[in-house]
């Protein structure tokens, strides 16, 4: 199965969207739209009942919410209801590594 990342033109070029059970990276320079692409993509998940986890290595919740909720304001609801999940690593940054992998095998 094929999920749609809600942009057209990519979806034409991959052949009708990304195959399902895929993981998808998107790394970009500050700036150049790859939060809300992955977000836009989490939302076309959560509309077609595919619940997504969207992982963030940099920024926590609230300021995700915050930098997404101007262009995607649907964003916040999905997060709130739980139709799309947000997994939060941003300390890894500061702290390395050790403190989550001791939450995941605790």
């Amino acid at each position: 199965m094929l999920i749609p990342t809600g942009v057209s033109k990519l979806d034409r070029m991959l052949g009708g969207g990304i195959p399902e059970g895929f993981l998808l990276s998107v790394r970009g320079k500050p700036g150049s739209g790859e939060t809300l692409f992955c977000t836009k993509v989490a939302l076309t998940c959560a509309k077609h009942g595919i619940k997504p986890l969207y992982v963030s290595f940099l920024e926590d919740r609230a300021k995700y919410i915050s930098t997404v909720s101007a262009p995607l304001p649907e964003m916040a609801n999905s997060v709130h209801k739980g139709e799309v999940s947000y997994l939060e690593f941003s300390s890894t940054v500061e702290k390395g590594v050790g403190p989550i992998l001791e939450s995941l095998f605790a």
